[in-house]
């Protein structure tokens, strides 16, 4: 599997992750952040793979202009190569991540009732939630369905 392979995997996984795992838009930035950290850190286990990672970034400097990366608390080559690639396939990951889509889940409203004395709107999200106990019934009011 290429770098560009795994770093769109992490960020699929974390984006499905989000979607399972987040009750509101206003949690997904902070469980990506968590997610996309132990992913990275999980997947840069020996130093061939940081090297490798910190060759195929497009954001190798990120480690430096962050200030991330102390150089000078680094006992070895590997150790400054490791945390570097850390920083640079986090950005990579983070970069390729859709946050406007993430929010679109939770925040705007795909299907409206079709009742008339309903016309509720709900959330891809919303419908996510009740599909198992309403089906494709409207969850305010059982009767009508969703369009």
């Amino acid at each position: 599997m290429s770098y560009y392979e795994d770093v769109s995997g992490i960020a699929e996984d974390a984006t499905q992750e989000a979607k399972d795992n987040c009750d509101d838009s206003m949690e997904v930035n902070e469980f990506a952040i968590e997610f996309v950290h132990q992913s990275v850190d999980s997947h840069l286990t020996y130093t061939r793979d940081a090297y490798m990672a910190l060759m195929e970034s497009s954001n190798p400097d990120e480690g430096i202009e962050s200030g991330g990366v102390d150089l000078g608390s680094c006992d070895s080559a590997s150790q400054v190569v490791t945390q570097l690639a850390f920083y640079a396939m986090y950005q990579d990951v983070m970069d390729k991540i859709k946050f406007h889509e993430i929010e679109d889940y939770f925040d705007t409203p795909v299907y409206t009732c079709d009742n008339d004395d309903c016309g509720e709107s709900f959330t891809q999200k919303q419908c996510d939630d009740n599909v198992a106990d309403m089906g494709d019934k409207c969850p305010e009011c059982g009767k009508g369905t969703l369009e």
